[in-house]
């Protein structure tokens, strides 16, 4: 796959395995994040070692509105199989296994912060 820059600028051919982010005039290699690819495709977030932020971003594509990371636990580290298809009892499942709470200010706002 070729990446083309919106505002001009060089192309980037990117190679089955490598990550890249596309600015408006360039692309530069992706920070590897721990996942693993194709887990989507059978329904799963899957990665060794993922800082919880990242992890909760990427989990947040999987549902409407926002999951809001603490600071305070953002860097917390997990690893595992993570299912994309019920991210609430993903959640709960994080919840039960990291110092962490998660509250739901409304179903489309959940808050992700340190237990009590």
């Amino acid at each position: 796959m070729e990446l083309y820059p919106a505002e001009g600028g060089e192309s980037a051919v990117v190679h089955v395995g490598e990550s890249r982010w596309l600015t408006e005039t360039g692309s530069v290699p992706a920070e590897a994040q721990g996942f693993e690819a194709g887990g989507w495709a059978e329904g799963v977030i899957v990665g060794q070692n993922i800082r919880l932020q990242d992890l909760l971003s990427e989990l947040s594509r999987y549902r409407p509105g926002r999951i809001v990371c603490d600071p305070s636990v953002a860097e917390l580290r997990v690893s595992g199989h993570f299912l994309v298809g019920d991210t609430d009892r993903t959640l709960q499942f994080l919840a039960q296994t990291q110092p962490i709470s998660v509250t739901y200010r409304t179903r489309y706002w959940v808050a992700v912060g340190a237990s009590d």
